[in-house]
């Protein structure tokens, strides 16, 4: 069979134009559309990172606010525990006298009365009061010698005298209402004990 070219070669090139053209105008406007399009969610991501950025940094005032509040309390609390902390230490350290008191309990029938107990670094233990006779003072100071040997739980003779060294150091006053001073070296363990 035969094919008769029934358009021109000019006007062949003319449609190849015309179509090329379109082809063209169809990618710029592709093209444009798609940077449009970009530009526009450059423009949304811009303003919404703007908007988290605000967001955040009022989160961070409400924080910091809260955090200002909360400082006087929290400096409490911290206070509070460095002082809860030091409480084992100072329970270790805690001056008992439970022992003396049990010789005064086995000798006093309100015969003797005690203003002060002092007791040193070196153990000395320094004893005042009034008796109502010379006889009751002198009663505790021969009790206090016999503490852990003779009187007290689990006395034995054996045992190390809790207090050494008692001396009577004052008593003067009258048969009714006797002021004494009675001096003695602690055992090491007697004032931290029970």
């Amino acid at each position: 069979m035969v094919h008769i070219n029934l358009l021109p070669d000019a006007r062949k090139d003319k449609l190849r134009d015309q179509s090329n053209r379109q082809l063209a105008i169809s990618a710029a406007t592709t093209a444009v559309i798609a940077s449009v399009a970009g530009l526009v969610l450059l423009v949304v991501i811009t303003q919404a990172q703007s908007l988290q950025i605000r967001l955040l940094t009022n989160s961070i005032k409400d924080k910091q606010a809260q955090i200002a509040q909360d400082v006087p309390e929290a400096q409490a609390i911290a206070t509070m525990q460095t002082h809860l902390d030091s409480l084992g230490n100072l329970y270790g350290q805690q001056v008992k006298m439970s022992k003396f008191f049990t010789v005064l309990g086995k000798v006093s029938n309100n015969d003797v009365s005690i203003s002060s107990v002092s007791l040193d670094a070196a153990n000395k233990l320094t004893v005042t009061g009034t008796a109502r006779s010379f006889n009751a003072a002198s009663k505790l100071a021969e009790a206090m010698k016999v503490s852990n040997t003779e009187i007290g739980e689990n006395a034995s003779p054996s045992n190390t005298p809790d207090f050494s060294n008692v001396l009577m150091a004052s008593l003067s006053g009258s048969e009714g209402k006797a002021s004494f001073t009675i001096t003695a070296t602690v055992a090491t363990g007697v004032t931290h004990g029970k």
